[in-house]
């Protein structure tokens, strides 16, 4: 799994259908903008999910559909992989210089360049589309807006971790997170969007 993503992370689903399909590897998929797919693996699939197609960081359109970043793997998966360092080893992917430099001088092995690029028309790879949101973090305003989609998961699936406007306490717009240890006065104003951590102290009148 990519560590710079945020989804809803449908691991059962996605264990359940890598296991009901002949592959020996599935691909969570998402859809992307058109103008960002140039940024991400693009995947074209079958209707059965077959995975038929892989480009990474394409120059030109090749799918919205893109590389979620959440892989299943059964064991037979690191045979192939092995099999192709090997190869790579051997002979570069490409014959541009700087492939050359990477997998000779380097020795990197890429799992997406490497692996699923020459494995994309083999019948061996499957892809599950997501559901919902999906986001890559990438800079600090994506984070912020990220921390924004988790609490909004909170309200839908365990809105008891959400703070609420209680007598005597302070007032709470929106989607608030609030730390048992935190100290808030009760004049202070928190939200929307904010996560009070351990041991803040917020004092009278602030505006969070």
């Amino acid at each position: 799994m990519h560590c710079d993503i945020l989804c809803t992370f449908p691991l059962t689903q996605m264990l359940e259908s890598h296991r009901s399909n002949p592959g020996i590897a599935t691909i969570a998929s998402t859809v992307v903008p058109f103008e960002e797919t140039r940024n991400y693996g693009c995947m074209v699939s079958k209707d059965s999910l077959e995975l038929v197609h892989y480009a990474e960081k394409p120059n030109t359109h090749v799918s919205s559909t893109v590389n979620a970043g959440i892989y299943v793997f059964s064991p037979e998966m690191f045979e192939e992989m092995k099999s192709l360092r090997m190869g790579a080893v051997r002979s570069p992917s490409t014959d541009k210089l700087e492939d050359i430099l990477e997998l000779h001088t380097h020795q990197i092995f890429r799992l997406e360049k490497d692996v699923l690029t020459p494995l994309s028309s083999s019948g061996k790879i499957y892809t599950f589309p997501l559901e919902g949101f999906w986001a890559q973090i990438k800079n600090p305003s994506a984070a912020v807006k990220c921390s924004e989609l988790c609490m909004e998961i909170d309200r839908e699936m365990h809105p008891e971790f959400l703070a609420k406007n209680v007598a005597g306490g302070p007032e709470i717009v929106g989607n608030v997170t609030i730390h048992p240890t935190a100290e808030i006065d009760p004049s202070a104003k928190i939200g929307p969007n904010v996560s009070v951590g351990a041991g803040a102290v917020i004092g009278k009148g602030v505006r969070v």
